[in-house]
């Protein structure tokens, strides 16, 4: 079983069997892909925790790609570039949100770039995405 984080929701994966079974068994999930090196990791990681205290019906994870190779490579379409660092979309290391319902993606998050296009703080996007995909 997944270890929980500091919220009843916020967890982070013990294996790719782990998280499999958890997205077939859970209408909605929210996966947070990062690296522990990029700067808008860093900026997006506090957003998903505050996510995760408002929406108590959806599961979120924290999965840090360079620790669970595996899950990144089956779920988060990472690639793996230079002795193992991770790549995500074969440019430089970025944020990644997805979003699974029934154990199926949904829609993706891939960049705090986007933001500035609808004019919205970061939090608000990622709000606005999630209540919109899982109304």
């Amino acid at each position: 079983m997944s270890r929980p984080t500091e919220t009843a929701n916020l967890y982070e994966p013990v294996s790719l069997d782990d998280f499999s079974e958890i997205l077939k068994n859970n209408e909605k999930v929210v996966a947070y892909f990062y690296t522990s090196f990029s700067y808008e990791c860093k900026i997006t990681k506090p957003i998903i925790r505050s996510l995760a205290y408002k929406y108590k019906d959806i599961l979120f994870f924290l999965i840090n790609v360079d620790r669970y190779v595996d899950i990144a490579d089956e779920y988060g379409s990472i690639k793996r570039r230079n002795e193992g660092y991770a790549c995500l979309y074969k440019r430089y290391s970025r944020s990644k949100v997805v979003l699974f319902q029934h154990g199926k993606s949904k829609a993706e998050i891939s960049s705090l770039d986007h933001y500035a296009a609808y004019r919205f703080n970061p939090y608000e996007m990622y709000e606005q995405k999630i209540s919109t995909i899982f109304a």
